[in-house]
């Protein structure tokens, strides 16, 4: 079988200079992100908790810049844990997603806020969006620091 990992990138789209946009909406800009967010969370959980829906998708940002991992986790089957390989000051601390702790999240997911590790490895984490709400402005979700990606089509493509 092959090794299974874990990503956690947390960026910053000025500061890091990546261009983004949003996979679903009217604009493709943060708004439409955020408020696809609001809606997986509000309206999604339910449904899934329910059994009215079998799987629903979180919203998706999209950037054709490279982006390097904030955080890297190798995942061990044996123990059902995830051992942080970066940061390089965290490597070797494990962690769990999948076990009673987290329980109450599901089928939504874990907020990477509630594990501990994941804080302590990237405190910045905890000040990141979606985990602190946006500034609305005229009923829409503004975020400064989004740079936009800009492309010819609308819609996904390969």
């Amino acid at each position: 079988m092959k090794d299974r990992y874990f990503y956690l990138f947390v960026k910053n789209s000025a500061r890091d200079n990546i261009a983004m946009r949003a996979r679903r909406g009217e604009n493709l800009d943060f708004n439409d992100l955020y408020s696809d967010f609001l809606d997986y969370q509000n309206s999604a959980f339910a449904k899934l908790k329910s059994g009215e829906l079998k799987y629903a998708e979180p919203p998706i940002i999209m950037t054709f810049e490279i982006i390097i991992p904030d955080l890297i986790a190798k995942y061990h089957e044996d123990t059902n844990e995830y051992e942080i390989i970066k940061p390089i000051t965290r490597s070797n601390v494990r962690f769990k997603l999948y076990d009673d702790t987290y329980k109450h999240t599901w089928p939504m997911g874990i907020p990477f806020t509630d594990v501990p590790e994941l804080l302590e490895a990237l405190p910045v984490l905890k000040e990141s969006l979606p985990f602190q709400k946006p500034e609305s402005i005229d009923g829409k979700y503004v975020y400064d620091n989004w740079v936009p990606m800009k492309t010819e089509k609308n819609g996904t493509w390969l």
